[in-house]
């Protein structure tokens, strides 16, 4: 058996919101900082325009965003503008929007920006990659990918080297978002290998676009680097979790074993998966420990099950004693037929008849009378008991309510009851002669 936990989830819209709305705000600045008026280029401002602006942007800047947008408004009436003025009252109309979480009216106030002809360059990218942005965060990731692959063609039109790692970020998500994991892989993976230094984001994305296509050699791999970087248990579980889905239990352990060890495991699945694991790889003994240490520190709820998976590693570990303890335990806290019949088991191995048929009677009790494998196991105790008649009773009852197997066996018992009471009968008789 192999123990599988559900992987962490998959980085979703929210978990790139912080920092997408982060380059967002960082992106916008610009929007705050018109170009000074200059009547000899055509790419300024006039001096009341400017001025209006420079009024906006100190409103915006102290979060009077009602002010700003009053300005603002009078200046989209104003029909006198030129195309260049207009893009940059748009602008800021759509940053104050943006700022006021506004985001389809911020969107729509930069699309009139690239309405607008003859705007600078430099304008023009910034408004693309800030609508990229922005329908990023209205879930638009067909339309953030347009804007965002026009940039790119602009920088491939002028064989510029240049890199936007950022850029290729969010083209990532909207890939990962629109559940083409390949393609977000290679941009992402692109970025990564440019970067002197990884960003924890950029490995979380690698791998839930690994994970998410099933492939869980590569997401084991990117684990591998990001619990070298970062070393937070959580990373360490999701290996482990990998390493469970390829088969490498010994990998499995080998970290699970050191969270351990740290005292940083504490959850009840893993806890009791590491047991299990140690179970499975014939270490008994440690098995015990794991979970009598989950069970004693509260970690692990004292069920019928995790005392009887206790019991079961202290059994196998040959340590009779301990395994009758827990069972003990489990019998009083709960009233359950396979705590009671394995602990009736482990007294008939210790040949100690009497406690067996103490627990075999209280299965039989609980259930009605109606399980010939206990009237079976009951009639063996009676046996080594010397109580004959007992026996005999309990062997009959298996006997006749019994499958094929438990027949036969019960029927075999009654002629070895049947013999040692001929031969009792015997002695008895012997004696009164």
């Amino acid at each position: 058996m192999t123990i599988k936990w559900d992987l962490p989830p998959h980085v979703k819209h929210t978990t790139a919101m912080f920092w997408l709305r982060l380059c967002c705000f960082v992106g916008l600045l610009s929007a705050v900082f018109p170009i000074e008026a200059s009547p000899e280029n055509t790419h300024a401002l006039s001096q009341p325009v400017y001025k209006t602006l420079e009024v906006a942007r100190a409103h915006t800047l102290n979060g009077a965003y009602a002010e700003a947008g009053q300005l603002i408004a009078s200046l989209q009436k104003d029909d006198s503008l030129s195309a260049y003025e207009k893009a940059q009252v748009w602008n800021l109309a759509g940053y104050v929007d943006y700022l006021r979480g506004f985001i389809p009216r911020a969107i729509s106030a930069y699309e009139v920006v690239l309405q607008q002809a003859d705007i600078p360059e430099s304008l023009l990218i910034s408004t693309h990659r800030t609508l990229a942005q922005l329908w990023f965060m209205e879930a638009g990731y067909r339309k953030a990918l347009s804007y965002a692959e026009q940039i790119r063609s602009a920088d491939a039109a002028a064989d510029s080297r240049h890199v936007d790692s950022s850029l290729q970020v969010l083209m990532a998500h909207c890939h990962y978002q629109l559940s083409d994991y390949r393609r977000s892989a290679a941009l992402i993976s692109s970025v990564i290998e440019q970067a002197g230094q990884p960003e924890e984001s950029w490995l979380q994305l690698l791998r839930a676009s690994y994970q998410a296509q099933n492939d869980y050699e590569k997401t084991a791999r990117v684990l591998e680097t990001m619990v070298e970087l970062f070393g937070k248990p959580d990373y360490f579980l999701a290996l482990s979790a990998t390493y469970s889905q390829l088969g490498q239990q010994a990998r499995q352990i080998s970290l699970l074993e050191s969270l351990y060890e740290k005292q940083q495991l504490t959850s009840a699945s893993h806890l009791k998966a590491l047991g299990i694991l140690y179970v499975q790889q014939g270490m008994p003994a440690k098995a015990a420990a794991v979970l009598g240490y989950g069970i004693d520190s509260n970690h692990l709820e004292a069920s019928a099950e995790n005392l009887r998976l206790l019991a079961q590693a202290w059994l196998r570990a040959r340590n009779n004693d301990n395994a009758i303890k827990v069972l003990v335990r489990a019998s009083s806290l709960h009233n359950d037929k396979k705590i009671d019949l394995l602990l009736a088991r482990t007294f008939l191995s210790m040949r100690d008849w009497g406690s067996a048929a103490t627990r075999l009677q209280r299965v039989l009790d609980n259930q009605g009378n109606k399980d010939s494998e206990v009237w079976l196991l009951l009639g063996m105790a009676r046996f080594h008991q010397g109580d004959y008649a007992s026996a005999e009773s309990a062997f009959i009852n298996a006997r006749d309510r019994g499958k094929v197997w438990v027949q036969n066996s019960a029927r075999q018992w009654l002629s070895h009851v049947q013999a040692e009471q001929k031969k009792s009968m015997t002695a008895t008789a012997g004696l009164a002669m």
